[in-house]
């Protein structure tokens, strides 16, 4: 009887082991394979949304963000450097702030709705897209600035 004890605890702690043994294979095959989450949104990609190029869509879909819209001309030097500015510091925009780029050679209804006669104009709009501010040139600094809050 006594044999038939020791032969059963021998057999119980095998199981035992073999089990959490087991156990923790199929723990870690588990985080190994456990879906990841998607990152947060990259800092890119939140600089995108806050210096893009104008579409009418996206414009309008961004009514709750407080959005400026920059006439820029290719051919216009001052132009290209501040687009490189916003382009480069596009982080120290605040996160409700949303530059929309227009190209000013294409965009005649917009800079007649607007008033805008030079390139390198900015206009701030408020939610129903109407006219709160106009002022020419300058780049991140004077934009932060100027945009009312």
């Amino acid at each position: 009887m006594k044999k038939v004890i020791v032969i059963t605890g021998i057999i119980l702690v095998v199981v035992l082991v073999m089990g959490l043994a087991n156990q923790y294979r199929t723990n870690a095959t588990a985080a190994a394979q456990k879906p990841q989450l998607p990152p947060p949104l990259a800092t890119s990609q939140q600089d995108r949304l806050r210096y893009t190029d104008y579409s009418p869509v996206l414009f309008h879909s961004l009514s709750d963000q407080r959005r400026v819209l920059f006439f820029k001309a290719n051919w216009c030097a001052t132009c290209t450097g501040a687009d490189q500015e916003l382009s480069q510091q596009t982080s120290q925009l605040p996160a409700d702030i949303t530059v929309f780029k227009v190209n000013f050679d294409r965009e005649t209804q917009l800079r007649t709705k607007y008033g805008v006669t030079t390139q390198h104009t900015f206009v701030q709009v408020d939610s129903q897209g109407q006219l709160v501010k106009i002022w020419n040139g300058g780049g991140v600094e004077q934009l932060l600035k100027e945009v009312s809050y």
